[in-house]
C-alpha cells in the first residue's frame, strides 16, 4: 500500500502482483469538511490533467449549502440545500499518455464536497480523491486476489444529529505501459461512494466521477 505520495511510478522488466493491492485511492484532492450553520467547504481541486470530479455535499438547511465537488480533469458536482442531493462529479475519460505524464507530480481526482447541517452535528465530510499509479515493464502480471486501485473515497456518512452527507472523492488514474498484460485481478478508478444521512436520506452528497485507467502496448523504450 502507498501512503504519503501523490503517485507512483515503476519503471522494470516485469511486474508481477500475486495477491497483494497497490493503491493509490484517497491520494488525490482533499475532501472539504462539514460545518453546522455555514455553508460547507469544498472539495480540492485536483491539479493536473486527469482525474475524476468530486461529488457535491448534501445539506439539510435551507440556507446553507454542500460545499462543492473539487474538479480533476473534468468538474466537480455543485453542492446542494433543503435535502436536495448533491450534484455527481463528472467523469474522466483521458485518452492520451501525455495528459497523464504531464500530471506527474500534481493532484488527480478531486476531493468530495462536505455536507452542511443547520444545528446540532457538522455534516460529513467529503472523500478524498484518488491519486494515480504509472506501471512501465515489458510484462505485467496481475493474479486472481490481486489490484491496483486509484479510487476515490467515500463520502461520510452521517446519522440523527448530523447534517447532510459528504460528497465521494473522484477517481484517480493507472496508466500500465507494457508489451504484454495478463490480468486476472482487478484495475480500478472508480469514484467514491455519496455520503447520506440515515435519517434524512435526501440530504445525501454527490457519487464521485470515474478517473481514467490507460492500457499501453508500447512496452519499455
Amino acid at each position: 500500500m502507498i501512503s504519503s505520495l501523490i503517485c507512483l511510478t515503476i519503471t522494470s522488466v516485469f511486474a508481477f502482483i500475486r495477491s497483494g493491492l497497490l493503491t493509490a485511492s484517497g491520494l488525490g484532492g482533499v475532501g472539504g469538511a462539514g460545518t453546522v450553520s455555514a455553508n460547507a467547504n469544498a472539495g480540492q481541486n485536483g491539479k493536473g490533467f486527469v482525474g475524476g470530479g468530486g461529488g457535491g455535499g448534501g445539506s439539510m438547511n435551507v440556507t446553507h449549502y454542500g460545499g462543492k465537488g473539487g474538479n480533476g480533469r473534468v468538474l466537480g458536482g455543485a453542492g446542494n440545500k433543503s435535502n436536495v442531493p448533491g450534484d455527481p462529479g463528472q467523469n474522466d475519460y483521458a485518452d492520451a499518455i501525455y495528459d497523464i505524464i504531464s500530471s506527474v507530480g500534481f493532484i488527480a481526482g478531486g476531493g468530495g464536497g462536505g455536507g452542511a447541517n443547520n444545528t446540532g452535528g457538522n455534516g460529513g465530510n467529503g472523500g478524498n480523491g484518488g491519486g494515480y499509479i504509472i506501471i512501465s515493464a515489458k510484462e505485467v502480471i496481475i493474479n486472481s486476489g490481486g489490484a491496483i486501485r486509484a479510487e476515490g473515497l467515500d463520502g461520510t456518512v452521517t446519522g440523527a444529529g448530523g447534517g447532510g452527507g459528504g460528497g465521494g472523492g473522484g477517481g484517480g488514474a493507472i496508466v500500465i505501459d507494457a508489451l504484454k498484460l495478463t490480468n486476472s485481478g482487478n484495475i480500478s478508478v472508480t469514484g467514491g461512494a455519496k455520503g447520506y444521512n440515515s435519517m434524512s436520506p435526501g440530504a445525501a452528497g454527490g457519487n464521485g466521477g470515474a478517473g481514467c485507467k490507460l492500457i499501453i502496448q508500447r512496452g519499455l523504450r
